[in-house]
């Protein structure tokens, strides 16, 4: 494990110690751990059943609420204190920012309560995101070596439980991201053709990277809520195994290539405005995937731009934030 490729945090010299994260330097599965998620995966998607005590442990540990009045549409994206405070609070004022009216919902993985009472003030005063979320106690993420993996497939488990309450469909985000242009029409405009959207990429050799996961749309249509469910259930099966490197674009390639071919699952391709990590002026959401797009010149004008926007809300200084534990 590594730290030295992150960034320094914009939260230096506020007294917040919040443990960066951990890059994971091995970057792939062995061949007995892609077997066992793909058969996890399957069946699944077979029997729902299979693994809903997996899923349970998940769902119990949620507290929170969902959002309301959001069957149009919902943005999902879920985050641990450290990429809350760095990342989430720009992106959400990014969205606010366009002046139109977004739904969004955003899962917390372990809040402090620093964080708990900042995300209450700041759904409470956004003029145009409709700002819901719930949290865990981070149990199932500390299960693990690396807690990372669990912070970057949650979205993928919550999401599920954020069309069942609203009854519409949901577009599932990286959380550092930032809106160049209001993101829900742009996404409307795919809808209609299929019951998921999503990015594949051409054939490489590691599955894991067939799926780009930074943009993932569910329709709430009988195959797209089948998806949604069966991809929840999945992850946490998934996540049972304590694998050693991310789970969540391995188990959606394995749930896509299934479905599509036994279950008559409808697929399009998620236009690369809504994921683009090569920051061009004609995209939707700039994502800046891995950390040297983070300390990207062009990335950190931008996250400048909304904070200069925003002072009082985006300036560390103005906050109370949360210490870590010891």
């Amino acid at each position: 494990m590594q730290r030295g490729d992150i960034p320094a945090t914009k939260l230096q010299g506020t007294g917040l110690q919040i443990e960066e994260p951990v890059v994971i330097k091995k970057k792939w599965h062995p061949a007995w751990t892609r077997f066992r998620l793909r058969w996890r995966t399957e069946r699944a998607a077979a029997k729902l059943e299979r693994y809903a005590p997996a899923y349970r442990a998940f769902r119990d540990d949620v507290r929170g609420e969902f959002p309301k009045d959001a069957r149009q549409g919902c943005l999902v994206a879920a985050c641990n204190d450290y990429y809350y405070w760095n990342f989430a609070i720009t992106m959400l004022h990014s969205i606010e920012r366009h002046g139109r009216t977004e739904f969004f919902h955003l899962h917390l993985c372990e809040p402090s309560p620093q964080t708990q009472e900042h995300v209450r003030k700041l759904a409470a005063s956004l003029k145009h995101v409709r700002l819901s979320w719930t949290a865990d106690s981070g149990k199932l993420a500390q299960t693990l070596v690396y807690p990372t993996i669990y912070y970057a497939s949650v979205r993928f488990l919550i999401a599920d439980l954020v069309m069942e309450a609203s009854g519409g469909p949901v577009l599932c985000l990286d959380i550092d991201g930032i809106a160049v242009r209001p993101i829900w029409p742009a996404f409307d405009a795919e809808r209609g053709k299929a019951d998921v959207v999503l990015i594949k990429r051409d054939s490489p050799k590691d599955v894991g990277r067939r799926i780009l996961a930074s943009a993932l749309g569910i329709e709430p249509t009988e195959k797209g809520g089948h998806f949604a469910r069966a991809l929840a259930r999945s992850i946490a099966a998934a996540l049972q195994l304590k694998p050693l490197y991310h789970v969540d674009q391995t188990v959606i390639h394995y749930l896509t290539d299934r479905m599509e071919r036994r279950h008559g699952l409808q697929v399009s391709q998620m236009p690369k405005a809504l994921a683009d990590f090569d920051f061009n002026e004609d995209a939707v959401i700039w994502t800046a995937k891995g950390w040297q797009r983070k300390k990207s010149d062009v990335y950190a004008q931008a996250m400048r731009a909304i904070e200069e926007q925003f002072p009082d809300e985006l300036d560390p200084s103005h906050a109370t934030k949360p210490q870590a534990a010891p």
